[in-house]
């Protein structure tokens, strides 16, 4: 009779799961994967979930008459960049669309504020060579004919040099002087020293650094970057391809940051060099991060006996470009580039996440159980062979990166020592599937992914399973120990299989003295390292505990033998006396 009930239960519960299945009722529970010390697959829950409520790819676009509100979407998102008000605490997320050459602007809950097409120029700041150097978009008319590239023609140059002693915020909007971006591809807000006409760094009268804020967009096609006032939106600056540098491509800037002494680090298309890293005035000054391949001896060989003209024809082999980059509050460059081609065909995956200090060194920690490369297995075929291909990055606080995926269309998170902390995102058919992901951000514990395929934004949420570790990383970062482990056990009971947070649990016994227990869990947790110190640790602790009873009884036994041979000796001497006196 209960076998029979079983049976019934049995087939009751998969027919349930099969109608929540047809009528597509979703569950909150996430389910993902990680990998164990070896390298293999475990089951293991996702570090981060989005709803349908959390994705948003509408707005309003209310710019285009002034009065009448219209849903519109985006066409082709290419950046996204949250700036956070240092007095206020006020977040203004910001995403550009190269399609339609249109930045967005929402508030902290992705409400959209404002739409701007087009950038004002104050003519009267530049000279004419400068204005010169000035391109506009391509753009068609109603009937689908080109307008003019450039507005330098004869008529519109009289109309700088006619409206140029207008104040600017007098003129007209006929008066007016605009550029119009084309390709739209990279954003970013940051602060930067201001300075006089002499590039000279402003002080205010306490000797102080004099900081202005500024709103950066990469015009790609274009071939030049606009600087601009995040109020007003008027042009600045203009950065053009500098002068006297050689690129193996045009200079087409897709992805740039600017550092606490404004210096710029743009990513140009194509361009294999490096990083550029431009002055506050545009002047190039060096290349960064440069990815360079591995030779054979016999490559080496070649390469020595070749001209500068033929080794810089072989640039696009020996070097990889760059996908993304962002910057931490230290001025740390974090920066993600495809796989490299060695000169015999291998590939290496090795240096595709990078953190580059002031020196220009990449000192990204890779003391996991495997290096972040994203996913450890490569797809020998199809439409997605190959290592992971990292599009975007996002750093925390502490030291928490999040690199965007399109092979699998994945996110993989990492601490600041490169342990892999979890996976999450994936591809597939449903809403809530990542297509192509193009940009990542920290929102405080959430994730913001720019999806280019969907085209919308998705606002991730860490799952209890991730908040648990993020706590105890944080908590470790903070040299937190008691609170570290605590989280850690909340892993543990989570998902047994998750090796890292018995190294977190070890560490903390193993500050307590309890070198045993300690051991126990770096074995759990495959640490060889730290079981080396908990043993070591273990065999003093155990020596010192006991060496005075075994030492004291060596002793015990050195003397007792020794009086033993001196009693021996002792009765020897003696009989030998009496045998002599008989």
């Amino acid at each position: 009779m209960m076998r029979r009930m079983k049976k019934i239960l049995r087939r009751l519960s998969i027919l349930v799961l099969a109608i929540i299945s047809f009528i597509g009722i979703k569950t909150t529970k996430a389910v993902g994967y990680m990998y164990s010390s070896d390298g293999k697959i475990i089951e293991s829950s996702a570090g981060y979930s989005v709803t349908e409520e959390n994705i948003f790819n509408t707005l309003s676009d209310s710019w285009k008459n002034g009065f009448n509100d219209e849903t519109s979407t985006f066409n082709s998102p290419s950046d996204l960049y949250i700036y956070k008000d240092e007095i206020t605490n006020e977040e203004t997320i910001y995403i550009v669309d190269s399609e339609s050459n249109k930045l967005y602007i929402f508030n902290k809950d992705l409400v959209w504020t404002k739409t701007v097409s087009r950038f004002p120029i104050d003519p009267g700041k530049y000279t004419i060579a400068q204005l010169s150097k000035i391109k506009t978009a391509t753009q068609s008319d109603s009937k689908g004919t080109l307008a003019s590239t450039s507005f330098w023609t004869a008529d519109s140059q009289r109309k700088y040099e006619s409206v140029k002693n207008i104040p600017f915020a007098n003129r007209t909007s006929e008066e007016n002087l605009y550029i119009d971006c084309y390709a739209l591809a990279g954003i970013y807000r940051g602060k930067r020293p201001l300075r006089d006409a002499n590039y000279k760094i402003v002080l205010d009268e306490n000797e102080q650094t004099v900081y202005e804020d500024i709103l950066c967009l990469c015009d790609s096609k274009n071939r030049q970057i606009l600087i601009l006032n995040p109020k007003t939106f008027e042009v600045i600056q203009i950065v053009s391809e500098p002068e006297g540098v050689n690129f193996t491509a045009k200079f087409e800037p897709v992805k740039m940051v600017v550092d606490s002494s404004g210096r710029m680090y743009v990513i140009s298309t194509g361009v294999y060099e490096g990083i550029l890293l431009i002055n506050y005035d545009g002047s190039f000054m060096t290349f960064v991060g440069v990815n360079y391949t591995t030779l054979s001896f016999w490559d080496a060989l070649k390469r020595s006996q070749k001209t500068e003209e033929q080794l810089a024809q072989e640039t696009t082999i020996l070097q990889t470009s760059f996908n993304n980059l962002t910057i931490d509050k230290k001025g740390f460059l974090y920066t993600i580039s495809g796989a490299i081609t060695n000169a015999d065909g291998t590939t290496s995956t090795d240096t595709m996440i990078k953190k580059i200090n002031s020196t220009n060194s990449d000192v990204l920690k890779r003391n996991g159980y495997n290096k972040p490369i994203g996913d450890l297995i490569t797809i020998k075929t199809g439409a997605n062979a190959g290592s992971s291909n990292f599009a975007a990055i996002t750093v925390n606080e502490y030291g928490v990166y999040t690199v965007a995926d399109t092979k699998g269309n994945k996110l993989f998170t990492y601490d600041n020592e490169g342990n892999l902390l979890y996976i999450s995102g994936g591809s597939g058919q449903q809403v809530t599937d990542i297509k192509i992901p193009v940009a990542v951000a920290y929102q405080g514990e959430n994730l913001l992914v720019l999806d280019k395929g969907n085209k919308c934004v998705m606002r991730f949420k860490p799952t209890d399973f991730a908040k648990s570790i993020n706590k105890a990383v944080y908590y470790e970062y903070i040299g937190d120990a008691d609170k570290a482990a605590d989280e850690w056990q909340n892993v543990i009971q989570a998902n047994p299989a998750y090796e890292l947070a018995y190294v977190g649990v070890g560490k903390k016994l193993y500050e307590e003295g309890r070198y045993q227990e300690a051991m126990l869990n770096f074995k759990k947790g495959a640490d060889v390292k730290y079981f080396s110190r908990a043993y070591k640790m273990y065999r003093d602790d155990i020596i010192g505990k006991y060496f005075p009873y075994v030492g004291g009884g060596i002793l015990i036994l050195i003397a007792l033998n020794i009086t033993l041979k001196v009693v021996k000796k002792a009765k020897k001497r003696k009989t030998g006396v009496e045998e002599d006196e008989l």
